[in-house]
């Protein structure tokens, strides 16, 4: 594939990623969170400093990049959030999937914003009983079941469709699974993510092993650092997942992904250590 990196013979890869790591807290303390692992790190760019970059980069961003990922710890809590859903909607139709991740804190109260920003949404949802689920997250986070309802139906009207995030391992039962199938179509979901917890395995849960024969994997899409598969249960659409933790370790020879940090800076990988130039779409430090 010829990309800008075709005179110094590096790629992207075919589907490349763009994250928006948001500045700001979380309200939860899931026990799973991957940002809980990275080091605190000083921020010092100003917030106009750091939508003033985001800006700029989106502007520049080849047509390799068709997926904006509006993450963080909790996106909807960050000070940037409603200049960064702006500045998606004034490039939205460039972009073809601008999905935002969250717990759905402040979804209704930010609704506006929201819509006008985003094509998806999916939300991190860890248990199909409210009371579990709240305990879960833990911190200041509460969701309602109903509140999680409301928020499906007010989004699907608009045709954005809302998706459930359930982070799973191997000690996760295939009746948890179905139970949780269950309440995600009570709730009215376009689909569900079970996510295996991080790590270097891209392996099946045994969750997922013992729902082979009944629900067979319908799409396989797969590459060295990730894969996602669907199996359609009980008339809900359901994608299983599993990444390593740095994808930037594993392929070395083309661009994987880029991650706009809160330092307002981009990078090729989720550690700081590989810091990407977008003025001229060239590496500043050694190959990919």
């Amino acid at each position: 594939m010829e990309t800008a990196y075709s005179e110094n013979k590096k790629t992207y890869n075919k589907d490349p990623n763009f994250s928006v790591v948001m500045r700001g807290a979380c309200n939860a303390k899931c026990a799973f969170c991957f940002n809980k692992h990275k080091a605190v790190r000083e921020n010092a760019v100003t917030d106009d400093r750091w939508l003033l970059n985001l800006a700029t980069t989106l502007s520049q961003l080849p047509d390799d990049f068709y997926q904006i990922s509006i993450t963080g710890n909790e996106p909807m809590l960050s000070p940037c959030i409603d200049d960064t859903l702006r500045i998606c909607e004034m490039v939205k139709s460039k972009y073809s999937n601008i999905l935002l991740t969250t717990n759905g804190t402040r979804l209704l109260d930010k609704f506006e914003l929201v819509k006008n920003g985003v094509h998806h949404i999916n939300i991190s949802r860890h248990h199909y009983d409210e009371k579990e689920n709240n305990k879960i997250f833990g911190g200041a986070y509460q969701m309602s079941d109903d509140e999680l309802a409301e928020i499906c139906d007010r989004f699907f009207a608009y045709d954005i469709d809302v998706s459930l995030n359930c982070v799973i391992n191997d000690n996760t039962s295939t009746d948890f699974c179905l139970n949780f199938v269950d309440f995600a179509k009570k709730i009215g979901v376009y689909a569900v993510r079970f996510r295996k917890e991080n790590q270097d395995s891209l392996a099946e849960t045994l969750a997922e092993k013992a729902l082979d024969e009944r629900y067979p994997v319908i799409f396989k899409g797969q590459c060295p650092v990730c894969r996602t598969w669907q199996r359609n249960i009980r008339g809900l659409t359901t994608f299983w997942k599993a990444s390593v933790v740095e994808p930037s370790e594993v392929i070395t020879d083309e661009v994987y992904e880029i991650i706009f940090d809160t330092d307002g800076k981009n990078y090729l990988d989720w550690d700081r250590k590989k810091p990407f130039n977008t003025d001229s779409w060239e590496l500043e430090n050694g190959s990919v």
